[in-house]
This record gives structure tokens, sequence and C-alpha cells, in this order.
């Protein structure tokens, strides 16, 4: 159940696609199977670059296709969240909840709020820019001096990217977060989970 196909159109709402998990997850309970239902906030719906073009200018380099930061699709994928969830909980063939399947978030650049938030996060996690420069081997003047680092493969392996690594991973982890928020809410007895993908979770990559 993709924001694609709830919405889409900026003023349309569909539940064509939810009715039809329904029926399957129908289907699933009279033959005594579990469903974990996968939400699939990457399936985005393209009217949303006519109108907002900035949404593209951090796209990832796997299935996310948008800033998943900005308020805008934030307030797409809580719609979606607020269509689908109150029409499918209480079914008893409903496992939980999947968040996203194998979620990659890895260009930066120019992305705003990362460029944003980097330098926030050093100061959170540093205190001052000489601990900082004696913990990495930089000898940056300030924290927003810290650059964003380019896209895998190109990314240089080193303390600063190691750095940046870890905070990509937590704000992205952030997002996950958020998203389990709206349907606890809703539906606070369905377990949510995420599959992540192995080579962007335990390998060099950012």
């Amino acid at each position: 159940v993709c924001p694609r196909w709830v919405m889409p159109t900026e003023d349309r709402v569909e539940t064509w696609v939810i009715e039809s998990v329904v029926q399957n997850l129908d289907r699933a309970a009279s033959n005594g199977v579990a469903v974990a239902l996968l939400l699939s906030p990457h399936g985005w719906p393209e009217w949303t670059y006519k109108k907002w073009p900035h949404l593209k200018d951090c796209s990832s380099n796997g299935f996310f296709k948008y800033c998943v930061y900005d308020a805008n699709a934030r307030a797409i994928i809580e719609r979606t969240l607020r269509t689908v969830i109150p029409l499918v909980r209480g079914n008893p063939a409903l496992h939980s909840i999947c968040l996203s399947n194998e979620p990659e978030c890895g260009v930066f650049g120019r992305c705003p709020m990362v460029v944003r938030e980097w330098p926030k996060y050093l100061s959170r996690r540093f205190g001052t820019v000489e601990a900082m420069n004696a913990a990495l081997g930089t000898s940056l003047a300030a924290f927003v001096d810290a650059p964003v680092p380019a896209e895998h493969p190109k990314t240089q392996a080193t303390p600063l990217t190691d750095e940046f690594i870890r905070f990509n991973r937590q704000a992205f982890a952030d997002f996950h977060r958020w998203m389990a928020g709206i349907v606890r809410e809703l539906a606070p007895e369905i377990p949510v989970h995420a599959k992540i993908m192995i080579d962007s979770s335990f390998g060099d990559t950012v």
C-alpha cells in the first residue's frame, strides 16, 4: 500500500487498493495465514514533483525518490497512514506493519535538511570544534565547515565520513520512528518493523 495508489492526485484519496488488501487479509485469515503488510513509502505520486520540485533534489540512489525529511512529503505519508491503518486494523490475519522494504537514503549534498542538520549533529556529538578535530583528525574552523561526503561509490573512507554515516543512519531511523509513532497512535496493538538492506546497513556505504 503506497502513497502513489492512495493519493494519485492532490485532491483525491483512493481506498480501492486498501479494500483489495482487506479482501486478501480475510482470505489469509480463513486459511490460517498471518500477513505482514508493507506500507511501501517509496511508491511515490508523481504529481508531488510538479508541486514541490525540490523533493527530487535529495532523491536516493535506492528506492526513495524524494526528501523523506520535507514537511510536504511527510504530510503525504501521514495522510496515507491515516487512511490505511484504520481500514486494516483489527483484521485477524494482520500480523504486523512493515514500514519500509530495504530502504536506502544515500544522496545528500543537495538536501537542505542534511546540509542544515549535519553541523548540528556534530555540535551535539563533540561539543566543541577542537574536540571534533582531535577525534576525527580534521582541521576545521567551525562545525558548518564539515563537508557532506560524496554519495557511494565515490565516498572517501575517513573518520569524518564514518561520523556522517552515523548521522545519516540515525536521521533515517528517526524518519521510521516518526512513521511508527503514527501507526502506534492509530493502532497501538499492531507491531511495526522495517526490512533492512544488509549491504547498506553493515557495509562501507552511507
